[in-house]
């Protein structure tokens, strides 16, 4: 298989691409096409059963490797015979890094360390996948959560460590999660690098790779692209949690007991800034399709049913005490979205 890596240069921290990378900030289904085919091809079988002679079935005890059915395939042309209607996938263990010279402190007096892990992340479960009913193809998404805990250090505030999992809605756990690209529900949602960076527990998310479940008649087949193998080091692109600049989609304290919302983007549409009176606890974006294409972005205080035509992304929450807000932030910054019919894959574009 070629496979697609992405490799970490240890000395500079600096995310180093030595192949095509598949980007979420980019049409997923654009950048899948090409890698995957769209449904099973015969290959070197005709009914679907026996071994792929271009299947590796060795270990595969890589970091962040991942098997389908228990087995690491390497041939991109043939992926992976699935005999039944259901297969595994599986991701072995790796380990994440954090270095960054402002946004780091660690240890209880200075000189502090910049550098929080290496911290192993493991695979919550192995997860069940399943074919489409008809002809065609599933995709799946592979990726690393890390939740990070945010504290004033010396009066600023400073990432000081990674903690397992943050409460609220959406809740985020430490860890690899496996998700079907068509489950709306948020707390599977894949935000690329950084979101909530201004609460107590930001959390950073990495793409792992992909899965493509393709079924023609009886054949059905599952090809990987490994996006990311080794370990995983983030350092130059991490966001300060002590930025207070203004940002798309920033909600400010107006100091008379509503919130203003920054305006924003979201692919070639805008969002623009708007007071909200009336104390909100939830602050959201909703966006309107028509054709897979962006319609029409604004800010509302309520989530909706997301459809083929509507999907709703959480911007951040707001506790009250008396006219005094505490807002926790969620998106930092203008949004590109791929849409495919029920399926929207969101990523942050910049500030």
């Amino acid at each position: 298989m070629s496979r697609k890596l992405t490799s970490f240069d240890n000395t500079s921290n600096k995310i180093k691409r030595t192949r095509s990378r598949l980007s979420i900030n980019q049409s997923i289904y654009d950048n899948l096409t090409g890698i995957y085919p769209s449904t099973a091809s015969a290959g070197n079988t005709s009914d679907g059963e026996g071994e792929d002679p271009n299947q590796d079935t060795g270990e595969g005890e890589g970091a962040f490797v991942i098997k389908v059915n228990g087995v690491s395939p390497t041939s991109s042309s043939d992926g992976v015979i699935v005999p039944s209607s259901s297969f595994t996938i599986s991701v072995t263990k790796g380990n994440f890094s954090l270095t960054h010279e402002r946004a780091i402190a660690v240890g209880n007096s200075a000189p502090y360390s910049k550098t929080i892990g290496p911290h192993e992340l493991k695979q919550f479960q192995t997860y069940t996948a399943d074919f489409t009913v008809g002809d065609g193809f599933k995709d799946y998404i592979i990726y690393g959560v890390v939740v990070a805990k945010n504290e004033k250090v010396q009066g600023y505030s400073k990432i000081t460590g990674i903690v397992n999992s943050r409460g609220g809605n959406p809740s985020y756990n430490t860890g690899i999660v496996v998700a079907d690209v068509t489950d709306s529900s948020q707390d599977n949602k894949y935000y690329k690098d950084w979101t909530f960076v201004s609460t107590d527990n930001p959390v950073y998310m990495f793409m792992i790779g992909t899965v493509r479940a393709t079924k023609n008649g009886s054949l059905r087949r599952a090809y990987v692209n490994q996006i990311l193998a080794g370990t995983a080091n983030v350092g130059d692109n991490l966001i300060d949690p002590d930025d207070d600049d203004e940002f798309s989609f920033k909600i400010v304290d107006t100091g008379n007991g509503s919130v203003r919302v920054l305006s924003g983007g979201v692919n070639t549409e805008i969002a623009t800034e708007i007071e909200l009176s009336g104390k909100p606890t939830q602050v959201w974006l909703k966006v309107n399709f028509s054709e897979d294409e962006v319609t029409s972005a604004q800010v509302v205080t309520e989530s909706g049913t997301r459809s083929e035509s509507e999907d709703y992304v959480l911007i951040g929450q707001i506790t009250w005490d008396g006219d005094s807000p505490s807002i926790a932030q969620g998106i930092k910054g203008s949004l590109s979205v791929a849409s495919c019919g029920k399926t929207h894959a969101w990523g942050t574009l910049y500030l």
